[in-house]
């Protein structure tokens, strides 16, 4: 499960997916086309299988050094108290970001129902759900 994997920072066993996963299935497909000592031979033991690489996530063992906090919405500053949307420099200005943040803000949602309206014309129907894939 990729999400196992990446929760608890796992390695990925390469062998494991190339031998099961992939190499069964391209078998199947590349066997009747060129032959089943040269797929093998091509497909899986070929020169561009001579490198590897082992990933390993470093999402969960970054985060323990991170902490995130609020930023101000005016000048991006990091903010001493996460209650608050501006800094002490930027209250003065507060009305003038709160709007520019509502006019994003209604930009975006006119893009999303644009977006969504295509969408649901291109599935054809405006009353079902739209299933992307």
């Amino acid at each position: 499960d990729p999400i196992f994997v990446l929760d608890h920072n796992l390695a990925i066993d390469t062998d494991y997916y190339l031998e099961n996963q992939l190499s069964k299935p391209l078998m199947r497909v590349f066997e009747p086309i060129i032959g089943e000592t040269r797929a093998y031979s091509e497909l899986l033991r070929g020169k561009h299988t001579l490198a590897k690489t082992k990933v390993t996530s470093s999402i969960g063992a970054l985060s323990a050094f991170a902490k995130k906090r609020s930023t101000c919405v005016g000048c991006r500053s990091v903010l001493q108290c996460d209650d608050e949307a501006v800094c002490s420099h930027c209250r003065s200005r507060e009305s003038e970001l709160y709007q520019k943040e509502i006019g994003h803000l209604n930009a975006l949602e006119e893009k999303f129902a644009r977006l969504w309206t295509q969408c649901q014309r291109c599935q054809g129907s405006r009353h079902q759900d739209v299933l992307c894939t």
